[in-house]
């Protein structure tokens, strides 16, 4: 004998698992195909009646930001369609459904649950683009010689070293003719020391 399960059981969502939640997003993690949030529901059924199917709709009047997220029917995963603009920062609202696989139409049961994005900047798309376009700037300017940080030598690293080197180069001159001058001077007071008394000679002055 063969007992059918009884759909009696609505979905049960587990997160998010209050109304009106309000979610914090930063507009700089937002990338198309990532997930932003994980929904989650289970049903208490067995069988198809245990099935959860899961749907998005937006409540808000703005239709740009109604195309920023998707949400995956059978895995629940809400993820972005693509990178925001500055029309998709503020607050919107959306309507979460989970729905059981019922084999009957009629008789599927399902729940629904109200949450809140807050979208904020800084924007992604705006600080990659910058950066990169400013790279290209530099390396452009590298290449055909216009960069004014790069100096007479091509480089800061390369002018700093050839400063350095040339003052290290002139203090080593120095040094050396210091050295020479000392060693003549010696050469010339040595034997001028050795006219004493002693060394049997001496001056008369007539």
């Amino acid at each position: 004998m063969q007992v059918d399960d009884v759909n009696d059981n609505s979905p049960l969502f587990i997160y998010p698992n209050k109304n009106y939640t309000t979610h914090e997003i930063w507009a700089f993690n937002i990338k198309p195909g990532e997930t932003v949030m994980q929904i989650c529901a289970i049903d208490l059924d067995s069988g198809h009646n245990s099935e959860v199917a899961y749907k998005l709709r937006s409540l808000n009047n703005n239709k740009n930001v109604n195309s920023l997220f998707e949400l995956s029917e059978k895995t629940g995963e809400l993820k972005a369609t693509r990178y925001p603009t500055e029309d998709d920062l503020g607050s919107f609202e959306w309507e979460i459904s989970a729905q059981d696989n019922s084999p009957q139409a009629k008789n599927r049961k399902s729940t629904n649950i109200w949450i809140r994005f807050n979208i904020t900047g800084p924007l992604r798309s705006t600080q990659e683009f910058g950066s990169f376009s400013e790279s290209n700037k530099k390396t452009s300017n590298r290449k055909d010689g216009s960069d004014t940080n790069t100096g007479l030598f091509g480089g800061s690293d390369i002018f700093y070293t050839v400063v350095a080197f040339t003052i290290g180069a002139f203090a080593c001159i120095i040094i050396i003719l210091i050295l020479i001058i000392l060693i003549r001077y010696r050469s010339c007071v040595t034997p001028a020391n050795h006219l004493t008394p002693h060394s049997g000679i001496s001056e008369h002055f007539l």
